[in-house]
């Protein structure tokens, strides 16, 4: 999708989307056109960068958040991840996961 669908769907300004990219929170592909393409999984990712927000972090303290989870993770998934393919992103996979794919603790 690109970046005005994923501002839609999260309700976040495209303003604040290409803030998030370029703090490395949010890492889209690019088409040969040049335009930012996001997977599926950006939405999640846009959802917890706010959450993180909302709970009075810092960019900074996002940032470093962000370097916590794999880079793929942050927007540009595998393209398998959003069928369900068994790496993890699926609805099984995702269960015990939040919106970063990290497992929460026990």
């Amino acid at each position: 999708m690109h970046i005005g669908e994923l501002a839609r769907r999260t309700g976040v300004s495209v303003r604040a989307l290409r803030y998030y990219e370029e703090q490395g929170l949010l890492v889209p592909a690019r088409a040969a056109n040049g335009y930012r393409e996001y997977t599926k999984a950006a939405v999640d990712v846009v959802g917890c960068i706010q959450l993180l927000y909302a709970a009075g972090l810092s960019s900074a303290k996002v940032a470093g958040a962000a370097r916590c989870v794999p880079r793929r993770r942050r927007g540009r998934a595998v393209r398998g991840a959003d069928r369900g393919t068994g790496n993890g992103a699926g609805a099984a996979g995702r269960r015990d996961r939040g919106a970063s794919g990290v497992a929460a603790p026990a």
